[in-house]
């Protein structure tokens, strides 16, 4: 890297891109839909289930960097381990494999009758797990347990017209808080690095289409 990097002055780090990362993902999908029919109008229900497992295999550091990096620092590192830190440290191995949920689904129910319509769908995600890249003793992992959220819909048409009001996670449900003060950095943030649905609660709209 420093033979390349001493052709441009004034640059003294650079990244590049490689795949070197086997990974092992087994998952399951399932959808179900039914819509009955009435006089002018329908019901319909609609159910969906995700279910993902990854795994991290192995970290392929390529022969010729790890024969740069083949030496043990002063304070006793391996340099072979630390060079495979740089390509996938824990935080990047936490984010394939557990810090979003592996178990995800959706029920909802919809309906409508003449220009009236409404709709009501439920949300579950399951529980995550935060890997403290910089505790490698495990003090500051964290889980999340997992969460449901509810978003309604009521519409009326009229004509190319349709008025529609509802919400998004509409009883303002918010992710679990972080409990290590490590993790909190003195309440700056106060929730995981990541949480399936934000952090800003409840989101309620009015709106109005025009149908062409």
């Amino acid at each position: 890297m420093a033979e390349i990097l001493d052709e441009f002055p004034g640059v003294d780090a650079a990244q590049f891109y490689i795949n070197a990362v086997d990974t092992t993902t087994n998952g399951l999908d399932l959808v179900v839909d039914y819509t009955y029919r009435i006089p002018q109008g329908s019901v319909s229900a609609t159910a969906s289930a995700n279910f993902t497992k990854t795994t991290v295999d192995a970290v392929r550091v390529p022969e010729s960097v790890q024969e740069r990096f083949d030496v043990v620092g002063e304070n006793g590192e391996d340099g072979r381990e630390t060079v495979r830190t740089l390509f996938l440290g824990r935080d990047g191995e936490n984010r394939l494999e557990d810090l979003l949920p592996r178990r995800k689904g959706t029920l909802g129910l919809a309906g409508r009758y003449d220009n009236l319509s409404a709709g009501l769908r439920a949300n579950y995600f399951g529980p995550i797990v935060f890997r403290n890249a910089f505790d490698l003793e495990g003090g500051l992992d964290e889980r999340y347990g997992s969460e449901v959220t509810f978003d309604v819909d009521f519409g009326v048409r009229f004509g190319d017209l349709r008025l529609g009001v509802g919400g998004n996670n509409v009883l303002n449900n918010f992710p679990d808080e972080s409990q290590a003060e490590g993790n909190r950095n003195f309440d700056s943030f106060l929730y995981g690095p990541v949480t399936p649905y934000g952090i800003e609660g409840g989101f309620y709209y009015v709106r109005v289409d025009y149908v062409l």
